[in-house]
């Protein structure tokens, strides 16, 4: 009985060693994370001022009953033509390799024995349908 007692006692000691690591490392993650809302150097109950998004979705205008305007609202700043230039120069900058890897994009070509199970072998070879030595001729244009 005091065999299975002290067993016990070393396996609960055991699981609060590993909660409290948890924890700690719970917290030291919380730590190194810095985001815009919790960078280094500001507090940690600290929010910034958000402005309401008003979407113009369309909706006010479908009451054909009501005699009064709808209230347009203001246009928020990160919406502006002016944010928007800024943000698509950053992205421009960028180099497309990283891009590429952020999203995952890599060149793909689908396996056609996959999509056509019974397919001829011979036929999975890419062959040129036609030669063209000049471009189409234009067709004529259809009389109304």
């Amino acid at each position: 009985m005091k065999k299975e007692a002290a067993i016990m006692a070393k396996e609960i000691e055991k699981r609060q060693k590993e909660y409290i690591e948890k924890q700690k490392m719970k917290h030291r993650m919380e730590d190194k994370t810095h985001t815009p809302l919790k960078g280094p150097g500001t507090p940690s109950g600290w929010q910034p001022q958000l402005s309401p998004a008003y979407m113009a979705d369309g909706f006010q205008y479908l009451n054909s009953d009501e005699d009064e305007e709808p209230v347009d609202r203001p246009v928020p700043e990160w919406s502006t033509s002016k944010a928007r230039r800024g943000q698509l120069y950053v992205q421009s900058q960028l180099c497309r390799a990283h891009v590429d890897r952020l999203f995952s994009v890599r060149v793909h070509s689908p396996d056609l024995r996959d999509i056509f199970p019974r397919i001829e072998r011979a036929r999975l070879k890419r062959t040129s349908s036609a030669v063209w030595h000049t471009p189409p001729a234009r067709l004529p244009a259809l009389a109304e």
